[in-house]
């Protein structure tokens, strides 16, 4: 056996190892919904479990940060939805400190940023990081494919069938069957592509 063969092998068994220790995890009960079919290997970070929902057969791979935000001043905290057999890449970031939810069948590529909020810059003399939270909930359709390192910023909506392009930066609202590239990100195209509900 060849050194990249002897690498495989363990690579294998640990994915598989941690896909199991997923399955069998406690932390499964304290979720508002995490179906046996679904699982997040690995996470980074994952806060406000009760107000996390996965459906069936969401895969969710390594180093995920996926946070529903607790409420400030009595107000409710975020809350993220993820429909049945959405398959996510390694180090997916979901903040949300309202809504956000994301649609069945949907295709995430590796580091992508989902957020419904940020923080406001209009305070002077307070630190950014202190100053109040401006959030809109985030909506993405069904049969989508996010492509890598896309960003998808507060107040947008993402329609059915659409497929954002590498690197994209969405801060508007894109009607669905579209193909969506660039900084900010636009409808370039139509697809073809369409799922029917």
């Amino acid at each position: 056996m060849q050194i990249k063969d002897i690498d495989k092998t363990i690579f294998v068994f640990l994915t598989r190892f941690n896909k199991l220790l997923s399955l069998v995890s406690p932390l499964r009960l304290l979720y508002k919904r995490y179906p046996i079919s679904s699982y997040i290997t690995n996470p980074a970070l994952i806060s406000g479990r009760p107000r996390i929902s996965l459906g069936q057969g969401v895969h969710i791979r390594d180093w995920a940060r996926i946070e529903a935000v607790d409420g400030v001043g009595g107000e409710p905290g975020g809350e993220i939805n993820i429909g049945d057999n959405t398959q996510a890449g390694y180090y997916l970031h979901i903040g949300a400190s309202k809504n956000v939810t994301i649609g069945s069948n949907v295709l995430i590529a590796s580091y992508v940023y989902i957020t419904d909020h940020d923080h406001g810059i209009s305070l002077p003399n307070v630190p950014y990081m202190n100053q109040p939270l401006k959030s809109a909930p985030v909506t993405i359709g069904n049969n989508v494919w996010i492509g890598e390192k896309v960003s998808i910023l507060k107040g947008v909506t993402i329609g059915d069938n659409c497929v954002i392009g590498a690197g994209a930066v969405v801060t508007k609202s894109q009607p669905e069957d579209s193909i969506i590239a660039g900084v900010p990100a636009r409808t370039i195209k139509k697809t073809k592509n369409r799922i029917q509900k």
